[in-house]
């Protein structure tokens, strides 16, 4: 169901490019799948742009152009790359991208340049709350879960600090997190000292 639910997203928001007709973004008729695949297929092939992570593609996108013969060119980027080649493309009027799909960040940015479409799908109705966008112009496609974990042989829950970022934690010496560096220094451990 995911594989198809997430092959019909990329075939939806990737019409704008198939179809003369803009009216098929919106169209939620019985027909619509029908309709986006004959699009698809008589363009041949679409562009998708993605910061989507490179081993999980393939499986993808081979399911996706064997299921719809439709030839699927990922340009593949960290999602800050895939915006501004969106947005440099877009302010150039070369629209080559079909397809987006990036963290909510950058996707709502692109929201706010006004470079997405509303795209409407009858599967809609099966999302989770808060996966479809007031403004219809994106979907999230994935879930990140954010944990906090602590040492229990270390810190004891009572010493534990409340909403204090490790920087300022009054037990800096033990507090550690990992943050955004440049791809040369990722993955290194930061202390609070």
């Amino acid at each position: 169901m995911r594989c198809r639910v997430l092959s019909l997203a990329m075939l939806a928001s990737a019409l704008s490019a198939f179809a003369q007709d803009a009216s098929l973004l919106r169209y939620d008729g019985p027909d619509r799948g029908r309709k986006l695949i004959a699009a698809a297929q008589k363009e041949g092939s679409f562009a998708l742009y993605t910061s989507f992570a490179e081993k999980d593609l393939p499986p993808l996108i081979v399911l996706f152009e064997k299921r719809y013969g439709v030839k699927v060119r990922v340009w593949r980027a960290n999602s800050e790359k895939v915006v501004q080649r969106t947005l440099a493309e877009a302010s150039a009027r070369r629209h080559e991208v079909d397809a987006i799909h990036s963290s909510a960040l950058e996707m709502e940015a692109l929201h706010r340049e006004k470079v997405l479409q509303p795209v409407g799908s009858p599967h809609s109705a099966e999302l989770m709350a808060g996966a479809l966008r007031p403004h219809g112009e994106w979907i999230a496609t994935y879930l990140s879960i954010w944990v906090q974990a602590y040492n229990t042989r270390l810190i004891a829950k009572a010493d534990l600090p409340r909403w204090s970022p490790p920087a300022r934690c009054r037990l800096r010496s033990r507090c550690t997190s990992f943050s955004p560096k440049p791809p040369s220094a990722r993955g290194r451990r930061s202390t609070g000292s």
